[in-house]
């Protein structure tokens, strides 16, 4: 069980690691595209192409860290004047539904990656299949963390024991 989640800990900080790094790049080309555009007038060919390549990938790492952390949009009018125990079996049922939309992900990911495996995008001859090769692994990744979440299995991050050591704190002063 520590190896499994020493492995989550792992993924935690790559998810958020690379996340970081490409929100930096996709910053700095979309900076440089501008400056080359506006000041130059001599803007690149293969800068949006880039942008737009972290930004997906940026944008679906994104999705995976909501699910991780439980900050995807949820319609609280309904569930929060339900009783604690209705509340649970709806989260498991959201968390399955969230699961079953991973494995979709992966499935659909799959055939858009070998579709357009074999297509280069015009400015910069990089594989297309890099474009949706991000709904396989985001994909993968969110049956992972929907799966704990479904098991009941608490990975210990250092930011949730803040939170929660604060919280009971405050608890106890009132």
């Amino acid at each position: 069980m520590n190896s499994i989640k020493r492995m989550i800990r792992f993924l935690d900080k790559s998810l958020e690691i690379v996340s970081m790094i490409l929100l930096v790049l996709m910053i700095i080309v979309t900076v440089y595209q501008v400056i080359l555009r506006s000041i130059f007038n001599n803007p690149t060919s293969w800068s949006e192409e880039i942008a737009l390549l972290f930004m997906i990938w940026f944008g679906y790492l994104g999705v995976v860290n909501g699910v991780k952390d439980r900050t995807h949009i949820t319609v609280e009018a309904l569930s929060s004047r339900l009783s604690p125990r209705i509340q649970r079996i709806l989260e498991k049922i959201s968390d399955v539904l969230i699961c079953g939309f991973g494995i979709l992900m992966i499935k659909e990911g799959v055939v858009l990656y070998n579709i357009s495996n074999m297509q280069r995008l015009p400015a910069t001859q990089i594989n297309k299949g890099m474009m949706y090769l991000v709904l396989i692994i985001c994909g993968f990744m969110m049956v992972i963390y929907t799966t704990l979440q479904i098991l009941n299995i608490s990975i210990d991050r250092e930011e949730k024991l803040t939170l929660k050591s604060n919280t009971n704190a405050t608890e106890e002063l009132l």
